[in-house]
């Protein structure tokens, strides 16, 4: 091989000139370097052709430059370009600008903000007694199945069995007779089954369907009565309408009414009356021995409808004298009273007539129902000590973890007991009689047939054994019912009324006659804030005898003292925010909260004299006073010593007409009870009424 290198001169085949030199070296490296790598190799064609192709020979073309290309990894057949940097820019003059404007602004508000630390409960959950776990799991019915021997299964296996316990509730429909007629063939047995599941169906739809019922029954009952059911066609009492007289048939005619309470929907009154002074009835009858039983025992209570005040509804037994009542309509129908021997009883009113004592009631037979249940029944020091003054029913909320009615009694010791309506099979309740448990120890009060039962759930004392009433330091004497001095150091604090959250049923308000108003809690590790709250003078302490709540403000109430004043409270202050002008020199008696009216509520004193007050007019004094025992049709006789009156506010809607009425019920005073419908000017709401009232109470 030879090459011209000139014009004349051949070149030889070891002759080479610099350039070709240097090619022919780096295509041997090439060769060298993708030897050992098969991949590399057989990437290496493909790229060398397309090379050829896209590239231009550097030898054809000494004068163009071409770019050093940057090394490229290669994943697989995949030419994978390296990621690109990311640059940061730096901090512009308007952005430091703006961020030192922001701090002197921090500094600047900082310094005209005074900040306070304020602390609050985020989530308070109130804990479980052990009756309020178990209702969790049981419900209220239980029911139980049996298999036949020959549906045994047995198996074994190498690794131990695991057993878990779950409780369950079967429905009515699932509990049939016998479980043989869910296994036999014949037609016979498959009907009795279907009859029996069809019969517990039709039960619970009656059972809930029944208050619709009996609300559009009542309805249909005032509207055949010309509207007014019983009730005259005026009043002697100046601020209602019409009224109507509760007055008992013989044979218990002559007993005095001790308190009158209405239903949540007003459209029936329990009264309570006290002992019957005639001779018993004489016979061997079991009638006569059932009245004998009525009259020497104890008190009598009685149901009357709205719709028909002439006879009474139900005539309840009462083992004591009463002292206070209350009627429940959620989640059943129940009376409930307090007696003076220290006992709550409990009346179950859904309990057929059959299954009591029938007696001879004007005329007429009537069932005379005794108690459902006595918690007298129980271990001694478990209930009441002293005579019970006042009780509170806590019906069940929509949010509530529990559906059952809450009892709440106080007796004037201060003892504080919470009880708990319970409904169905009691075999699951098994707590021994003898262990410190809330849920035991009341066994024997239940009626024999009974399907209630009260549950101690909680025991709070409010008022310590004994106080001392000395006269603060600069005072001159104590305001209460017994007096100052020196003389009276040591008597026993006395508890006189109650009143419980409706916010928080688990808190409580007490008033006693050392003049102390108190906030407690049903659970042992509750502290409400604040503990107690402070009368509108240092100067004297006076007995705190009534409180009632707000019914839309739930959180501000009244309180009235013996010494005819009434205040407003905020629950979250220890001081009063408004002091009410006493309208007479007698003490408060009682205080009530119209349910239709937010801004008027009602007070009765010492004298048997009603004011009515309303908040939104000025001057802070009674709109309308009318005293209750000049009434001398319904024989209240007259005011003062030994008698008292009880007065009750109740409200009923009818959902078809969308009226709204307001009762008065007063008892009391050695005569009958009587009913009156108030006037529209204090029944009937104002325009904007309720926002007017949360305006007043926020500027105080």
């Amino acid at each position: 091989n030879c090459r011209r290198a000139g014009a004349g001169r051949p070149l030889m085949a070891d002759e080479y000139e610099d350039e070709d030199f240097e090619d022919y070296e780096d295509e041997f490296d090439q060769d060298e370097d993708g030897a050992g790598h098969p991949a590399a190799a057989a990437v290496s064609k493909p790229q060398a052709k397309a090379s050829a192709a896209a590239v231009p020979s550097a030898r054809s073309d000494s004068a163009t430059l071409v770019p050093k290309r940057a090394p490229y990894q290669v994943a697989g057949k995949v030419d994978v370009a390296p990621a690109k940097k990311h640059f940061i820019a730096p901090t512009t003059n308007a952005e430091r600008s703006l961020r030192t404007l922001r701090a002197v602004r921090r500094a600047a508000v900082l310094k005209a903000v005074q900040l306070h630390p304020v602390s609050f409960t985020l989530y308070d959950a109130a804990p479980q007694t052990l009756y309020e776990l178990l209702r969790r799991e049981i419900k209220l019915r239980s029911k139980r199945s049996q298999a036949r021997d020959d549906d045994a299964v047995v198996g074994t296996q190498t690794e131990d069995v695991e057993e878990d316990e779950q409780a369950c509730q079967a429905p009515d429909d699932l509990a049939a007779q016998a479980k043989r007629a869910l296994t036999d063939a014949s037609a016979s047995g498959r009907t009795a089954a279907a009859l029996t599941a069809n019969k517990a169906r039709l039960s619970r739809f009656l059972t809930s369907a029944s208050a619709v019922v009996e609300a559009l029954c009542a309805e249909n009952a005032l509207a055949s009565a010309g509207g007014a059911g019983g009730f005259g066609p005026k009043s002697e009492l100046p601020l209602a309408t019409r009224s109507a007289r509760l007055a008992l048939l013989d044979p218990f005619s002559g007993r005095s009414p001790l308190d009158v309470s209405f239903s949540r929907d007003a459209s029936e009154t329990l009264v309570a009356y006290g002992l019957d002074g005639s001779a018993a009835p004489q016979g061997k009858k079991k009638e006569d021995q059932a009245l004998r039983r009525a009259c020497q025992g104890g008190g009598l209570l009685a149901v009357w409808v709205m719709h028909q005040p002439s006879v009474p509804w139900h005539v309840l037994r009462a083992l004591g004298l009463p002292t206070c009542c209350a009627l429940a309509t959620v989640p059943c129908r129940v009376a409930v009273a307090g007696t003076a021997d220290g006992s709550v009883q409990i009346w179950d009113l859904r309990e057929p007539a059959t299954r009591h004592e029938r007696v001879r009631v004007g005329g007429s037979r009537m069932a005379l129902r005794s108690p459902t249940f006595c918690s007298d029944g129980g271990g001694v020091g478990r209930g009441h000590l002293a005579p019970v003054v006042a009780l509170s029913l806590s019906e069940p909320q929509a949010a509530a973890e529990t559906a059952d009615l809450i009892i709440s009694s106080l007796d004037g010791a201060g003892r504080l007991v919470v009880w708990q309506v319970m409904e169905g099979d009691l075999s699951l309740l098994s707590v021994d009689e003898s262990a410190d448990a809330d849920a035991g120890g009341f066994g024997y009060g239940q009626a024999v047939g009974g399907r209630l039962r009260l549950v101690q759930t909680s025991v709070v004392q409010t008022c310590g054994p004994a106080l001392s009433l000395a006269p603060a330091k600069g005072a001159r004497g104590v305001a209460s019912g017994r007096g100052g001095g020196a003389g009276d150091e040591g008597l026993p604090e006395r508890a006189l009324c109650l009143a419980a959250l409706p916010s928080d049923p688990s808190k409580f308000l007490v008033g006693t006659d050392g003049g102390r108003l108190l906030q407690v809690s049903r659970y042992a590790n509750g502290a409400p804030q604040p503990s107690g709250f402070e009368p509108p003078s240092a100067a004297s302490r006076p007995a705190v005898t009534c409180l009632a709540f707000s019914p839309t403000q739930h959180d501000f109430f009244l309180a009235g003292r013996a010494d005819a004043s009434v205040c407003l409270y905020d629950l979250g202050e220890r001081r009063p925010l408004l002091w009410l002008e006493p309208p007479s020199m007698v003490p408060a008696a009682q205080l009530a909260w119209s349910p239709t009216r937010p801004c008027v509520f009602f007070l009765l004193d010492g004298d048997a004299t009603l004011h009515a007050f309303d908040l939104l007019k000025p001057g802070r004094t009674p709109a309308h006073s009318a005293p209750l025992y000049s009434h001398a049709s319904y024989g209240f006789g007259t005011a003062g010593g030994e008698v008292r009156v009880r007065i009750a506010i109740g409200a009923s809607s009818r959902a078809r007409r969308g009226e709204v009425a307001c009762y008065l019920g007063v008892a009391g005073g050695g005569g009958d009870v009587s009913l009156h419908l108030l006037q529209d000017s204090i029944a009937k709401p104002e325009p904007n009424e309720a926002f007017r009232l949360h305006k007043l109470l926020e500027a105080l």
